[in-house]
């Protein structure tokens, strides 16, 4: 199943990818406006043929702007949303790319799409465990 991990934040949403049991990190959206980002994700989706979209969590609670969010992602794109408690995922992020001694602008282009990537190891761990 192709799937597509979101960090989401107001500001940049990172992506991630998998089609198998690991997650790849994809990119990162600038967040200019709601409806471009949507847009933006949209074709993605698309292109990547993605199945189904997972989301993370910030501190593991469905707020109101998340759920905004998912409810316009899925309404945008037709593909269901699932989500993962993403506590601390930007954290480790940072973490491995300093051992993995990444530059540290490197580290600030890429920091949501390594969260997204953990985020969505994260479901696939969960799915194997189930």
């Amino acid at each position: 199943m192709k799937l597509l991990g979101i960090d989401f934040g107001r500001k940049k949403i990172g992506l991630a990818f998998s089609e198998g049991l690991l997650a790849s990190p994809l990119t990162v959206i600038s967040v200019k406006t709601k409806k471009a980002a949507l847009w933006e994700i949209a074709n993605i989706t698309e292109r990547l043929a993605i199945e189904k979209i997972i989301l993370g969590l910030p501190g593991g609670v469905l707020d109101k702007e998340i759920r905004s969010f998912a409810n316009a992602l899925t309404k945008q794109t037709g593909i269901s949303v699932d989500f993962v408690d993403e506590t601390l995922t930007s954290k480790e992020a940072i973490t491995k790319m300093v051992e993995g001694k990444t530059t540290r602008k490197k580290r600030r282009l890429l920091e949501d799409a390594v969260a997204a990537a953990l985020i969505l190891n994260t479901y696939l761990e969960n799915q194997a465990g189930a």
